[in-house]
């Protein structure tokens, strides 16, 4: 799901409520069908246009922090309003370049690993420990300190994420031109990376 609400794109927004629960509740290829289908219409279309997509010459002279969008493009040319980002979800170009968006992105920068140890008594961890998928298995919910995140040290699936950026649609490092923030010993986020994947102690 995208990160920017219809009230994000236009404040005047007249459907009424029946309407608007409508398009909440339909699946996303099913609006897709629909919006396809009202571009019959030239006016609507232009009107799909202007929410969908953004001018690439005015988005790159506008905004010059990041290099979230390739920039060799022609001046006329028009791209995505929205674009998927590597870490987390759908977001929006043009938001994700303002300031106070530095750090709309929060993820974990490595995967949740099962603590074999911890199940010692369990048959079937102690027979292939690999053989569990942490995105499915019964265990990680039941069992949060079982599994840990190899990137900062914290236990479980539903700790706070250990980086903060803004979203991208390429590896986010310093080469890329982005700053980045890690979890700190506090909980807070600093720009000084002290995190200890070894010891957990960063849970939160």
């Amino acid at each position: 799901m995208v990160t920017t609400t219809v009230n994000d794109l236009d404040p005047r927004v007249t459907a009424g409520p029946e309407l608007l629960n409508a398009i909440a509740s339909a699946q996303a290829s099913t609006l897709r069908s629909v919006l396809i289908y009202l571009c019959k219409d030239p006016s609507t279309a232009s009107q799909i246009e202007q929410a969908m997509l953004v001018s690439n010459y005015e988005f790159q002279n506008q905004n010059t922090s990041t290099n979230t969008y390739p920039k060799k493009r022609k001046h006329d040319d028009k791209i995505s309003r929205f674009a998927r980002c590597v870490n987390c979800k759908d977001f929006d170009v043009v938001l994700n370049e303002k300031p106070g968006k530095e750090q709309a992105c929060v993820y974990h920068d490595g995967i949740l690993e099962i603590d074999a140890d911890f199940f010692v008594d369990d048959d079937d961890v102690s027979a292939d420990p690999y053989s569990i998928d942490v995105n499915t298995d019964w265990r990680v919910k039941e069992f949060p300190e079982g599994f840990k995140w190899n990137c900062c040290g914290q236990y479980g699936r539903k700790v706070k994420p250990c980086i903060r950026s803004r979203h991208s649609q390429t590896v986010v490092n310093y080469e890329s031109g982005f700053n980045i923030w890690y979890l700190g010993k506090d909980g807070t986020y600093v720009t000084v990376d002290s995190r200890d994947p070894g010891d957990g102690s960063d849970e939160t």
